[in-house]
């Protein structure tokens, strides 16, 4: 079976909703539609994006689902993703945020996190 390839005309553009949407399905507002416009975002919400998860994480992200392809007769690239690729992509921009957002609550001492050997990942917990 064939994967379906979707070719992306505006790839910056692309990143970018992505993350939004990424961000986005954290809000507290679940009964909305997810919303992939940044100029939706009210100015603290983007401040926080900016610090979450950043463009240019999202950017290099990206390269690892994504493929480039070059038009043998008009010389012209396109980017082009699969449907799965883009589900994994979006996982890895989910992944990334929440890495991120519990690495900034260990910097502030929010919460303390230590490498837990039997369970091979690290683990997080309130500070008292």
């Amino acid at each position: 079976m064939q994967k379906e390839t979707f070719v992306i005309k505006d790839f910056d553009g692309f990143i970018q909703a992505s993350r939004v949407l990424v961000f986005d399905s954290f809000s507290e507002n679940k009964d909305k539609v997810l919303n992939t416009d940044i100029s939706k975002l009210h100015e603290t919400e983007l401040s926080e994006l900016d610090s979450i998860l950043s463009q240019q994480e999202c950017l290099l992200i990206s390269k690892d689902f994504t493929r480039s392809q070059i038009n043998k007769k008009t010389k012209e690239k396109r980017i082009i993703i699969t449907e799965s690729d883009y589900i994994a992509m979006i996982e890895a921009f989910n992944t990334r945020m929440i890495s991120n957002m519990l690495n900034n609550l260990v910097s502030k001492g929010i919460i303390d996190s230590a490498y837990d050997d039997q369970k091979n990942d690290f683990v997080f917990w309130l500070k008292k």
